[in-house]
């Protein structure tokens, strides 16, 4: 299997490159000061089309630049990649399998939905608990669950607090240190971003 990643220690700053299952990431990271950088992105086929290559020629050398063409090229047999596409192809299919549904954009008149942060410690602190038609969500902390409608206490897992939540048809949309998830009533996930 193929390298990912690769860094240059430039002292001051580190150069790094990063291939993921569905992009080529580029960037710089300041080691002593405040600022922290920053990264440019391109997906697999714009960078074996040329993108990218000069900059990492200059960072890095044409040694570098032919690893990271190579990785690219085999990306898709790293078994890893394979899982996150396989992974995004499941999420990808849920999100288009929801049936558009006109009063959605009704959505926005109500102020428990304009703004999911509206709802974050509505209940004390730490702690939210919010009310849909057949379940009621209660976070505080790392103690995060949803009883639904016969009563069942359902535990659910967030890494982290829950900054910022809306519910709609029995669904929980939640953000969780920049993560999203949908829950269902029963506190199954139906979807939840790549990064967690």
């Amino acid at each position: 299997m193929h390298k990912t990643s690769w860094e240059k220690d430039n002292g001051h700053s580190v150069d790094f490159i990063q291939i993921t299952h569905l992009e080529v990431v580029l960037g710089t990271q300041m080691k002593f000061t405040s600022q922290g950088g920053g990264a440019k992105t391109c997906p697999h086929k714009d960078f074996l089309n040329g993108k990218f290559h000069q900059d990492i020629k200059k960072t890095h050398g044409d040694k570098i630049l032919y690893e990271v063409i190579l990785a690219v090229k085999n990306a898709h047999k790293n078994p890893l990649f394979q899982e996150q596409d396989k992974q995004t192809k499941i999420r990808h299919d849920f999100i288009y399998s929801i049936p558009y549904d006109s009063n959605l954009k009704n959505l926005r008149k109500n102020h428990n939905t304009v703004n999911g942060s509206e709802n974050y410690c509505n209940a004390g602190t730490y702690k939210t608990v919010l009310k849909s038609n057949r379940s009621t969500l209660y976070t505080e902390l790392n103690n995060n669950y949803i009883v639904d409608e016969s009563n069942n206490k359902n535990k659910i897992i967030l890494p982290g607090l829950c900054e910022s939540v809306v519910c709609h048809d029995d669904y929980f949309f939640v953000v969780c240190n920049s993560n999203f998830f949908v829950f269902n009533q029963v506190g199954e996930w139906e979807y939840t971003t790549p990064a967690y």
